[in-house]
C-alpha cells in the first residue's frame, strides 16, 4: 500500500488537543481504557470530526467521535463491552447496525452518546444521504477522512499508548489545518462530489460559516452550492432541512438569509415571494436586526421562523 500523504502540523496544535482532553477528566480517564483495549487489540484508535477542529480553535466540543483503524466489527464490539463500566460511568452500549459499523456509549457524565465506528468508505449510490454504500474492509485513515464534508471536519487526532501514557498527534490528510487558519470551508477534495452525496451540506456550509465570525466559504465549494441548489429540496427531507436551517438562523440570522439568497437557496425554500430581490430581503434582515436588539442574540426557533415567513402570509 502507497504511503498516504499528510500535511505537516505543528506540534503545539497536538498539545493543544491533548491539553483539552486531560482537562475533561471523565473523557480522558474513557479514551485512555477505550486506546489500551484497542491498541491491545491490534487496532490503531483515532479521535474524528468536529471536536478536533473545535478542540483546536479553542471551544470545548460536543459530539465525541472516536474511530479504529485495523480490526473488524465484533472485535470493536467486543472491546467496547469489556471497558470497565461502573469505573468508566458506561450506562449502555448499543450497536447502530453492522452496515454502519458503528457502535453508541451513553455515559454518566455526558449528555451526549459517545460513538465508536470502524473506519468506512461510502461509495455514493444516488442522490441523497441514504443511498449509497459502505466498505469497512482495509479502510484506513486516510480513506474515512476522504468520506468528510469539509477539510476543517476531516482533522483527526492519532493516539499512542506509552505504557500507562496517552499520546499522539493531529493528523491532516486534505488541509484542514490551513483552512482553519484561514477562515475558510471547503469541501474535501471535488466539492460538488461532496455534495452530491448530501445536499443537506450545502446548508451544512452556509451554517459553519455562519456560526465562525470571520469565515467563509471556499471559491470552488461555494460554486458547487450554487450549482446543485436545485437538488435542495428534490432530495432532502423537510425535517432534515428544518434542522440545520434552525441552527444557522440560531447563529447568525442575517447572514444565513444572504448567503440563502446569493446561493439561489431561498427563493427555492420560499418559493410564495416571486421576486426577493432587494426588498423582502432588506426588510427580512432588518427585522432580524430589530430583534436581536430588542430579545438579545438567541431568538426562539418559533422568532426565527415566523420572521423568515411573514412575507408569505
Amino acid at each position: 500500500m502507497v504511503p498516504a500523504k499528510k500535511n505537516p502540523v505543528p506540534k503545539e496544535i497536538s498539545f493543544r488537543v491533548l491539553g483539552a482532553l486531560r482537562r475533561r477528566k471523565r473523557l480522558w480517564r474513557f479514551v485512555k481504557e477505550f486506546c489500551r483495549a484497542a491498541e491491545g487489540a491490534g487496532g490503531s484508535p483515532y479521535l474524528v470530526g468536529g471536536i478536533v477542529r473545535d478542540l483546536i480553535e479553542g471551544h470545548p466540543g460536543k459530539d465525541i467521535d472516536l474511530m479504529v483503524t485495523g480490526i473488524g466489527f465484533e472485535t470493536l464490539g467486543r472491546i467496547v463491552r469489556s471497558l470497565p463500566q461502573k469505573d468508566l460511568g458506561i450506562r449502555r452500549v448499543v450497536s447502530a447496525g453492522k452496515q454502519f459499523a458503528v457502535y453508541k456509549v451513553s455515559t454518566s457524565w455526558s449528555g451526549e452518546e459517545i460513538d465508536v465506528a470502524l473506519a468506512r468508505l461510502e461509495r455514493s449510490t444516488g442522490p441523497g444521504h441514504r443511498q449509497f454504500k459502505i466498505r469497512t474492509d482495509g479502510i484506513d485513515a486516510r480513506g474515512d477522512a476522504a468520506r468528510r464534508d469539509f477539510t476543517i471536519n476531516s482533522l483527526m487526532f492519532s493516539f499512542r499508548t506509552k505504557g500507562n501514557r496517552l499520546t499522539g498527534e493531529v493528523i491532516d490528510f486534505f488541509g484542514g489545518r490551513e483552512d482553519l487558519r484561514r477562515k475558510r470551508i471547503r469541501g474535501v477534495g471535488n466539492p460538488q462530489d461532496r455534495i452530491r452525496e448530501d445536499p443537506l451540506r450545502m446548508l451544512r456550509a452556509i451554517r459553519q460559516k455562519n456560526e465562525r465570525p470571520g469565515y467563509v466559504i471556499e471559491k470552488s465549494t461555494w460554486q458547487a452550492i450554487c450549482r446543485e441548489a436545485v437538488e435542495l429540496l428534490r432530495t432532502v427531507s423537510a425535517e432534515r432541512l428544518v434542522g440545520e436551517l434552525s441552527k444557522s438562523l440560531s447563529a447568525n440570522p442575517s447572514g444565513t438569509v444572504s448567503d440563502l439568497y446569493r446561493a439561489g437557496i431561498l427563493p427555492r425554500l420560499i418559493p410564495e415571494i416571486p421576486d426577493w430581490g432587494a426588498g423582502p430581503l432588506s426588510r427580512l434582515k432588518k427585522r432580524y436586526l430589530l430583534l436581536e436588539r430588542a430579545f438579545g442574540r438567541h431568538l426562539p426557533e418559533t422568532v426565527l421562523f415566523a420572521n423568515l415567513l411573514v412575507d408569505v402570509a
